[in-house]
């Protein structure tokens, strides 16, 4: 279809124009049969590539340019080269001939006269039909490579994918995003850090056993929640406002399960907060998101090690940053629910409201007849902010406060206030229908945001949090299954990355493991002094700046000047500067901690 604009783009142009122009038609077939050339040579490549490498051919592919000589006598010698040339040249004289026999049919044509109205309807006509055919889908988002993997068999999926879609998105992460002798190099600190025990140093092997979680519940369904937004300094777990009342259901999960005060999502956005709860990897691309490199898709997920039937309910869609490919190339037997499939309301871009999208899944849970994994990824605290009139018609009540209450409780104004009371009140609905139901004493709840929200925020709290920028990476963190879960709170500072790690030490079984996280309430990581022991990495892509916390330092410095950096005590309230050993320290270990995030992301297949 974008061969097609293009000709009809040129034959626009008078001395172009293959009915009018004396040198129009050759011009055009010269460069049909150089852009034919490269495209029948690139599918017979893609095809053989895949046949040898077990991958669609990628932006990699350009690396033999580097020593072109050997791969030349390679390629003579894997491959039947002198049958694939003149499959080649067949080719391209059989789509000449195709060429010159249209050309023929429309001169034919063009020969009889038409109206100008005519005219009009056939080019406004082509031109619509072309631009659906390069949009390529009915819909919110166009077609994407993840769209490939609806198809629920990896194979067919990877038969689906568009070559030159697979080759240019490539192309956007064609550079290396780690250096190898970096990650050599600090592996000692993530061997310490990780408790790698059976590994040695030039290894770089990150697998372990997950150990065993203290609690003796063993939960026959899991139901992580992912809630947008989620910032802990605007909660009432830090606010005790008597004006506004923002999360008073949520307040009281947490009284009644294992909460984490100190959790920290390693970035900053929705689709690098999703990958990093299903992978454990922190996503450390500086210019895309790991869900949208189609390098980085094929992860080993610790879902898969749950026996479960697997399902994921988002409002949207997940052509949104390519998150289909993640979810379906990587979770086995995943049942996925969005948009088009919910037979209700679209509330704005980002879907069905909250509430709606828990209702429905606590329907689907309610009749389900095998143990279930389930993550549920909500929208609504997000802009436009956009409150349903069915929620209001129903009870939910919109609040409208001064903006000195707004400001001292970190809102820039009313409906962003009132869409975070939302998200409290779609959990409240859910819960309250939830524990009616037979699958609810044996389920395991997990509460976490996908991100924060940065915020001047520092009545409460330190000036990391709010000057140092910590507040956008601080989320409330929830383990709930009451009945089965001793209340609990914990102030040790943890990671986003650490979910899946947890929920699998529940299932007392030898799982194996190489992601980031850890299994925070196992007993040998309870007894290792976590307030002082547990680091925990954080990333600005934005600003191009990583760093990392611990119970009492949050570290940071930028990749474009490692000179710049900030140390701030987080039980003070006060700046410090990097000492020689404690900087330097710091320093290393936060280094570590990116190379190997890096180098994790292309080797966790």
């Amino acid at each position: 279809a974008i061969v097609a604009a293009l000709f009809y783009l040129l034959s626009t142009i008078k001395w172009l124009d293959p009915f009018k122009s004396r040198y129009g038609k050759s011009i055009l077939l010269i460069i049909f049969i150089i852009i034919f050339t490269f495209t029948n040579l690139l599918y017979i490549f893609d095809f053989y590539n895949y046949i040898y490498l077990k991958q669609r051919i990628t932006s990699q592919i350009f690396l033999f340019l580097n020593d072109f000589e050997t791969n030349q006598k390679f390629l003579f010698q894997q491959y039947p080269m002198f049958r694939l040339i003149t499959l080649a040249i067949s080719l391209i004289c059989f789509e000449v001939y195709i060429f010159n026999k249209t050309y023929s049919i429309i001169k034919m044509k063009l020969a009889s006269k038409m109206t100008l109205g005519f005219k009009w309807l056939t080019h406004s006509s082509f031109v619509i039909v072309i631009i659906i055919l390069i949009f390529g889908n009915i819909g919110q988002y166009p077609l994407r490579w993840s769209s490939a993997f609806t198809l629920g068999n990896t194979n067919a999926s990877i038969i689906a994918l568009n070559p030159y879609q697979s080759l240019f998105s490539s192309l956007k992460f064609s550079k290396i995003p780690y250096n190898l002798n970096e990650v050599k190099q600090y592996y000692p600190i993530i061997k310490s850090d990780f408790s790698l025990q059976d590994s040695n140093d030039n290894d770089l092997n990150y697998s372990r056993y997950i150990p065993y979680n203290s609690e003796n519940f063993i939960p026959q369904n899991i139901i992580v929640i992912i809630c947008e937004s989620f910032s802990y300094y605007k909660t009432n777990l830090l606010l005790k406002s008597d004006e506004v009342a923002t999360t008073p259901f949520f307040d009281s999960l947490a009284n009644s399960g294992i909460l984490f005060t100190q959790c920290f999502t390693p970035h900053y956005g929705t689709a690098r907060g999703v990958w990093n709860t299903i992978t454990s990897i922190p996503d450390v691309l500086l210019n895309k998101t790991a869900t949208r490199n189609p390098l980085a898709v094929n992860q080993n997920v610790l879902i898969n090690n749950f026996d479960k039937q697997n399902y994921y309910f988002i409002g949207g869609n997940t052509s949104w940053a390519n998150v289909r490919g993640l979810l379906k190339n990587n979770i086995n037997n995943l049942n996925l629910y969005e948009d088009n499939m919910y037979n209700l309301p679209i509330e704005d871009v980002w879907g069905i409201s909250d509430k709606n999208l828990l209702l429905y899944a606590n329907n689907i849970f309610s009749k389900s007849t095998q143990p279930f994994c389930a993550i549920i990824q909500t929208s609504g605290n997000h802009r436009p902010y956009t409150i349903p009139k069915q929620d209001i018609k129903e009870g939910f009540n919109v609040l409208n406060v001064s903006n000195a209450v707004l400001k001292a409780n970190g809102f820039e104004n009313n409906k962003e206030l009132n869409a975070f009371r939302l998200m409290d009140y779609a959990l409240k609905r859910f819960f309250e229908t939830a524990k009616k139901s037979t699958y609810f004493k044996n389920t395991l709840f997990v509460i976490v945001g996908d991100h924060g929200i940065a915020g001047q925020f520092n009545q409460l709290q330190p000036q990391a949090f709010g000057i140092g920028g910590l507040n956008a990476f601080h989320v409330p963190l929830l383990f709930y299954a009451p009945g089965n879960l001793k209340p609990q709170r914990y102030t040790f500072p943890c990671s986003q990355s650490d979910i899946m790690p947890t929920i699998a030490g529940f299932f007392k079984k030898p799982i194996k493991y190489s992601g980031f996280g850890k299994n925070i309430l196992a007993d040998s990581f309870l007894k290792s002094n976590p307030q002082k022991n547990n680091f925990n990495f954080i990333i600005d892509t934005e600003i191009k700046q990583i760093g990392l916390v611990n119970d009492s330092i949050y570290y940071n410095f930028s990749l474009l000047d490692p000179n710049r950096i900030q140390m701030y005590n987080i039980k003070s309230n006060y700046k410090i500067q990097p000492q020689d050993t404690l900087g330097k320290n710091f320093y290393n270990r936060t280094n570590a901690y990116f190379q190997t995030a890096n180098y994790l992301l292309f080797h966790n297949k």
